[in-house]
C-alpha cells in the first residue's frame, strides 16, 4: 500500500480544530460595501487558518476524454452577485486566456487517475477525502477547515490552469484552486457561496493565511449543483483570476514562484463536497 505522505508537499500531522463564525450575507443598501468585504475577508482567512496541510500524490486508474466547445474569454473584471451561464472549457490545444500562448501540459477530464498526474486519493486525516467517484474528482471536508488535494506529478512556474468546479454539498463553504504548492507553502484561490472570491498566501500549516485580494462578482454562480469554470494565469509574479471566462482581478506577489497544482474544498463547519472535472494547464 502506498504511503499517502510519500512525496507529500505537506507534513503528516493531525488537523487542528478551528473556531469559525458564519460569513455575512450579501451587502444590502445603506451598508458600506468596503466594510462588509473587509469583514468577509477576515472571516475567510480564519476559515482556513491552521488546516491547510497533509495531502500528496495519488494512484493510477483509467480514463477517457470528452470533447467540449470553445469560448472567448473576457478580461473585464466583474462585480455584484447576478447569476451567469457557465461556459464549457476550451476544447482546443491553445490557451484561451491572455496572453493566449503556451504549450498544453496537463489535459485531464478527471474521470480517474490514469493520466499520470497523480491526483491524491484517500483520507490522509479524519474528516477529509479526495477520491474519484462516478467519473469525476470529489473533494470533501466534514469539519471546519480546508481539504487540499494536489496533483503530485505536477510542477509549474508560469502557467494557465482551468477546471470546472461544482459544489454538491455545503453551506458556508468554498471551492477552489491551489497552486505553487511546496512544503506547507502555496496560494489558494477560492470561490465562496456568498458570491465572493479570495486569493490567499499560506506560509505554513499553523499561521493564518494572508489575504491578497477579495471581492464580489456577478460571474460567480452560487448554490448547489452550479458549475463554475475557474482559472488562474500565473506569469512572473502576476496572477490573473477568472471565473466562467470573466476576469475577476489581477494580483502581484512574488513570494512563491513554482510548485504543484491542486484543488480544494473548505467549510466553516457544515460538511462540503466539490466535484471537479476537465482540468487543463498550459505552460507559458
Amino acid at each position: 500500500m502506498q504511503n499517502p505522505y510519500e512525496q507529500n508537499p505537506y507534513a503528516s500531522q493531525s488537523v487542528p480544530n478551528v473556531l469559525l463564525q458564519p460569513r455575512p450575507s450579501t451587502p444590502k443598501h445603506g451598508i458600506n460595501t468596503g466594510v462588509i468585504i473587509g469583514v468577509v475577508a477576515l472571516l475567510l482567512i480564519i476559515s482556513v487558518a491552521g488546516v491547510f496541510a497533509t495531502l500528496g500524490p495519488g494512484t493510477n486508474n483509467a480514463v477517457t476524454t470528452t470533447p467540449t466547445t470553445n469560448n472567448a474569454v473576457t478580461d473585464t473584471p466583474t462585480t455584484g452577485n447576478a447569476a451567469t451561464n457557465t461556459p464549457a472549457p476550451n476544447n482546443a490545444a491553445s490557451n484561451p486566456y491572455s496572453p493566449f500562448t503556451g504549450t498544453l501540459a496537463l489535459d485531464d477530464p478527471l474521470r480517474d487517475n490514469s493520466r499520470g498526474y497523480k491526483w491524491y486519493e484517500g483520507n490522509p486525516y479524519n474528516n477529509t477525502s479526495c477520491q474519484f467517484i462516478g467519473g469525476a474528482y470529489h473533494v470533501s471536508i466534514y469539519q471546519a477547515g480546508l481539504t487540499p488535494c494536489t496533483a503530485g506529478n505536477t510542477n509549474f512556474s508560469n502557467f494557465a490552469f482551468e477546471v470546472q468546479a461544482k459544489m454538491i454539498k455545503g453551506g458556508d463553504s468554498a471551492e477552489g484552486i491551489i497552486f505553487y504548492v511546496n512544503n506547507h507553502k502555496s496560494y489558494i484561490f477560492n470561490l465562496f457561496q456568498n458570491g465572493t472570491y479570495g486569493l490567499y498566501l499560506t506560509v505554513n500549516n499553523t499561521d493564518v493565511p494572508k489575504l491578497l485580494k477579495s471581492g464580489p462578482s456577478s460571474a460567480i454562480k452560487v448554490g448547489m449543483n452550479q458549475t463554475n469554470l475557474m482559472a488562474v494565469v500565473a506569469r512572473n509574479g502576476t496572477f490573473d483570476l477568472y471565473v466562467n471566462q470573466q476576469k475577476l482581478d489581477s494580483v502581484s506577489d512574488t513570494t512563491y514562484t513554482k510548485g504543484q497544482i491542486g484543488l480544494d474544498a473548505s467549510t466553516s463547519g457544515v460538511p462540503a463536497e466539490v466535484v471537479y472535472s476537465n482540468a487543463r494547464a498550459w505552460t507559458l
